[in-house]
C-alpha cells in the first residue's frame, strides 16, 4: 500500500466497494493507498489502513457524539471530534492541543479541515448517489501536522458517518 504522506499535491479518491457494503479504499489512480472498514454493517466503530499505519475509529454517543481516532496498537486518542446534536461541521482537537475546523458547504457535498491560522489542509467533494465517492485535495500545508495520514482518514470517516446519520434522519421524517 502506497504512503498518504507522498501523495500531497495530488487529487486522490475514495470510493466505497460492492454496493451497499461499509467498505471504502483510497487510491491515486490504480494505486490503493488505503482502506476504510465497518466491520458490522450497522456498527459506526470502523478500523483503517494505509501505508502510514493502522488506526481504530469510534463513536459514542447520540445526541452529542464524540468521535475519536488512535492507533491500533493505543488506547491514546490522536484526535477528538464532537458534533452537537443536528448542527454540521464542527472542530477537531488533536492530541497535542491544537484545533482545527471542519467547514462544510450549504449542500453538505464539500468539507475542507482548516488550520487555526485559516490554512486548508484537506478538501473533499463527494459525488454519487448509490455508490459513494470522494474526491480529495491535499494540501502542502499537510505536510506539517504530525499524523496528517491519519486526519485525512478521520475527516472522511466523520463525512461518512454525517452522511450516514443525515440518510436515517430523512428516513425517519
Amino acid at each position: 500500500m502506497k504512503s498518504i504522506k507522498g501523495l500531497v499535491d495530488h487529487t486522490l479518491t475514495w470510493s466505497q466497494l460492492k454496493g451497499l457494503r461499509m467498505s471504502y479504499e483510497l487510491r491515486f489512480g490504480n494505486d490503493l493507498v488505503a482502506t476504510l472498514q465497518f466491520p458490522k454493517m450497522l456498527s459506526s466503530n470502523a478500523t483503517a489502513e494505509s501505508g502510514d499505519g493502522s488506526w481504530a475509529l469510534e463513536r459514542s454517543g447520540v445526541f452529542d457524539t464524540k468521535i475519536t481516532i488512535r492507533r491500533i496498537e493505543s488506547q491514546t486518542p490522536l484526535a477528538s471530534f464532537t458534533r452537537k446534536a443536528f448542527k454540521s461541521g464542527g472542530c477537531i482537537q488533536l492530541e497535542g492541543g491544537e484545533t482545527l475546523t471542519i467547514r462544510n458547504d450549504f449542500w453538505g457535498q464539500a468539507h475542507e479541515l482548516i488550520t487555526e491560522g485559516g490554512e486548508s489542509l484537506f478538501e473533499l467533494k463527494s459525488r454519487g448517489f448509490f455508490k459513494h465517492f470522494v474526491d480529495v485535495k491535499m494540501n502542502r500545508r499537510a505536510l506539517q501536522v504530525e499524523e496528517f495520514p491519519s486526519l485525512l482518514i478521520f475527516l472522511f470517516y466523520i463525512v461518512l458517518l454525517g452522511r450516514r446519520d443525515a440518510a436515517v434522519h430523512s428516513a425517519v421524517h
